[in-house]
């Protein structure tokens, strides 16, 4: 008996709205979801002849969604296609992005705002100058909120 006709449209789909909320256009959004449906890795020919678009605009999509890291591009011996993988453990695609928030955005963040705000406190500050470094303290402390929060995701993700 042949499964629901319409799974993967369905969830080809729902990805494409999910990923629409994260900024990625509908081709870049149903090229994740079809990797992320497919068991194994998938050329990148096949990716062009199921979504209808050209090989060049598919090629374009992947290098980027491979340069955000949610595509892995993989090479096989005897061939040069290229093929593309998404893990399909959520719990390591999670962990992975929530890394590369902490080493990218939260780290840089967490280790230069304090310094930067102590100089500007010991210097003649004008009021518009204080209005600032308290938006940017403000920015701080919730960066630290944050920080908390993801962390005890992340180490709820590694159970």
């Amino acid at each position: 008996m042949k499964e629901h006709p319409c799974l993967e449209e369905e969830f080809l789909d729902l990805m494409s709205g999910v990923f629409s909320g994260f900024g990625l256009d509908q081709l870049s959004s149903r090229l994740v979801g079809m990797i992320f449906l497919d068991p194994k890795e998938i050329s990148m020919e096949e990716l062009a002849k199921r979504t209808g678009y050209s090989l060049a605009s598919v090629s374009n999509k992947l290098k980027m969604l491979e340069m955000h890291q949610m595509v892995v591009r993989v090479r096989k011996p005897g061939t040069k296609k290229a093929f593309y993988f998404i893990e399909k453990d959520v719990h390591a695609i999670m962990r992975r992005k929530l890394n590369v928030i902490f080493d990218q955005f939260l780290g840089p963040a967490r280790s230069s705002l304090p310094a930067m705000i102590e100089k500007c406190r010991k210097s003649r500050m004008s009021a518009e100058e204080r209005q600032k470094i308290e938006i940017v303290q403000g920015y701080y402390s919730q960066l630290l909120e944050v920080e908390k929060v993801f962390e005890k995701i992340r180490k709820d993700l590694e159970k």
